[in-house]
């Protein structure tokens, strides 16, 4: 393994993470526990799941502590998740995203498709996610 940092990320938007995750924090909630305390078992199904997704996204993007980029690896590492590596050669593509309120970036590997956003991270710097996008496909070309 090389252990030459070739970027890092440890610093975010604030103002985008406030913007961003409102609704998250505050409409994903109540229209989960509207559903949760209806009469139809299909709504309480979906409110029970909507509430997981959200607390498992508020956990994602509150807890996000750095992003490193290796010659081989790239490092997530969250205060509550701990560390998850994903192998340069096993990303399948890269995915950004960005509106006025956000601008984040999802790495989908090749072995998980239900995990998509295991290795997600939002309301970062435009600058921050085009020389990381850079960074990573310059690495996948060179180990083709």
């Amino acid at each position: 393994m090389n252990n030459e940092v070739l970027y890092k990320i440890d610093e975010r938007n604030p103002a985008k993470l406030i913007l961003s995750d409102i609704f998250i924090i505050v409409f994903l909630p109540f229209l989960s526990y509207a559903a949760i305390y209806s009469k139809a078992y299909i709504y309480v199904f979906a409110g029970v799941l909507l509430s997981l997704v959200d607390i498992w996204y508020i956990l994602n993007v509150f807890t996000f502590k750095e992003i490193i980029i290796y010659k081989d690896r790239i490092v997530f590492d969250r205060y509550v998740f701990g560390k998850s590596t994903v192998n340069i050669n096993n990303i399948k593509r890269i995915d950004t995203f960005g509106c006025i309120w956000n601008v984040g970036i999802v790495i989908q590997t090749k072995d998980s498709y239900f995990s998509r956003f295991k290795y997600c991270a939002t309301s970062l710097y435009e600058k921050q996610i085009n020389e990381m996008c850079k960074i990573i496909q310059n690495l996948q070309e060179k180990k083709q």
